[in-house]
């Protein structure tokens, strides 16, 4: 099926071939030029969900280590023992 204004074979009278709105080309006629992708790291939205995803990570890890770095620390205090040998009091009162 030809456009309109696009010419036939057997021609038609007043009418140019290739004229018109049969100008525009169909891509079936021109060889498939590959087009350039952009890499899957240079493409904006791997960019900032990178960026996010990075940054969840780093929150979560503070909200999930924090108590569990501080209950660690606290069941090494106490379970250390401290010796006492001696004890000096100095200038005791008896408001002390």
């Amino acid at each position: 099926m030809q456009p309109a204004g696009f010419a036939t074979a057997a021609g038609v009278l007043g009418v140019k071939e290739g004229t018109g709105a049969g100008d525009l080309k169909s891509l079936d006629d021109e060889p498939q030029v590959q087009q350039l992708r952009v890499p899957l790291y240079k493409r904006r939205w791997v960019i900032i969900t990178s960026i996010v995803v990075t940054l969840l990570v780093i929150v979560l890890l503070f909200i999930i280590l924090f108590p569990v770095i501080r209950a660690i620390i606290q069941l090494v205090v106490k379970r250390s023992q401290i010796e006492i040998d001696r004890a000096v009091i100095s200038n005791p009162t008896n408001e002390s």
